[in-house]
């Protein structure tokens, strides 16, 4: 299916999209796989822009820095009041912080109103804004081996920089139970986080366009994103959407309008004074890039072995990943839906099923561009036990 035929099914036939989605089972200790065709999604997606503009007020009241070890977070929350237990965390990806790009605060905001019935929490990756980079060990190891968790005296462990991570969401008192859309680096982290917290604490997580399915070489994951993604096919995606919550100027001024209300409070200086420089900025980029540029190698195959451990420590979590078949991490449509089906059949999979969803048409940033269908996409994977209005 074309980009333009998948547009013209999500946002405008009143069939509607459906999308193909295969599913890793285990039934009585013998695992398979079916495909399934998803119920037809279509364009329903109204965000009041009131209810955006309040929660921006939040994102900017709640911007700072956490620390725990020798690592620094950049964070946020909105819905703040909330007490229903939940807590929806996105990490973002390998470029991204909310205090260097106010299109990441108003897309933040909006997640929060469409999720209205949890806390929401952002966390820049590290090496962006106001998150410290990676310890240099774990830099190495990462780089090395594609994985954010390793075997310690035979216990597959996070790595410290994680650690640190989940002991300064816990001093906050941030326990996450949902994993939200993150997008290529900041699936890595998460999952790696959900090593370090309590069995059974995940119920949901929803990994976007992670790397890790196929093995690229460092000039395929440079080209891709930053020519392939960042020129091509941004343009083209801009072109033919018709999604009026797509990022633009607007939205922008009226994220940087908000976060400039709490520029001179205390915590925002302490953001500041942590906020990583452009060399170190640079050189976590480019640890990203190696770190995720591995996929399945021989023996090595980080992407199974890391949700594993995942899947071994939350057994009841309900566990899926989108994958846009043209997304230039999976080089091809073809090696998408090979690749896809391939990570279902090697995972250890427990309790619950696995799913991957597939996304005709539509490439890595497709979150961008096409908002709406990014979150039907993402509603089907927490519909599970949750409760939500759009």
């Amino acid at each position: 299916m074309s980009l333009e035929t998948t547009i013209e099914s999500y946002y405008h036939s009143p069939e509607g999209l459906r999308l193909t989605e295969y599913v890793g089972v285990n039934s009585d200790g013998r695992r398979g796989l079916i495909t399934n065709e998803t119920a037809p999604l279509r364009h329903q997606d109204l965000v009041d822009a009131q209810a955006v503009d309040l929660a921006l007020d939040e994102v900017g009241a709640s911007l700072r820095v956490i620390q725990a070890g020798d690592n620094t977070f950049e964070i946020a929350t909105v819905n703040g009041a909330n007490t229903s237990g939940d807590v929806m965390l996105h990490i973002s990806t390998y470029s991204s912080a909310i205090s260097t790009n106010a299109g990441n605060a108003y897309e933040f905001a909006a997640q929060s109103v469409r999720y209205p019935n949890a806390k929401h929490l952002y966390v820049a990756s590290f090496g962006n804004g106001g998150s410290a980079p990676l310890l240099a060990e774990d830099a190495a190891y990462a780089r090395k081996t594609g994985r954010f968790v390793r075997d310690e005296d035979g216990v597959e462990t996070p790595l410290p920089s994680i650690r640190n991570l989940h002991a300064a969401l816990e001093h906050e008192g941030l326990a996450v139970t949902r994993v939200m859309g993150t997008d290529s680096a900041g699936g890595h982290y998460a999952r790696a986080l959900a090593v370090a917290m309590e069995p059974g604490q995940l119920s949901h997580a929803f990994f976007s366009e992670t790397s890790g399915f196929a093995d690229l070489s460092f000039a395929q994951i440079a080209f891709g994103m930053l020519v392939r993604e960042g020129v091509q096919n941004a343009k083209q995606n801009r072109a033919l959407s018709p999604d009026t919550e797509m990022m633009d100027t607007e939205k922008q001024a009226r994220a940087k309008t908000a976060l400039a209300t709490y520029e001179a409070t205390p915590q925002r200086q302490q953001l500041r004074a942590a906020s990583v420089g452009t060399k170190g900025a640079l050189k976590s980029m480019w640890n990203s890039a190696q770190a995720l540029r591995r996929g399945p190698n021989g023996a090595n195959d980080p992407l199974v072995l890391d949700t594993n451990v995942l899947l071994a420590r939350h057994p009841d979590a309900h566990i899926t990943y989108g994958v846009a078949e043209e997304d230039p991490l999976y080089r091809s449509k073809e090696l998408s839906h090979a690749a896809a089906q391939r990570l279902l059949n090697a995972l250890d999979i427990q309790h619950t099923p696995v799913r991957t969803i597939m996304i005709p048409g539509m490439t890595h940033a497709y979150n961008t561009y096409f908002p709406s269908l990014y979150h039907a996409v993402k509603r089907r994977a927490v519909e599970f036990g949750l409760a939500e209005t759009s």
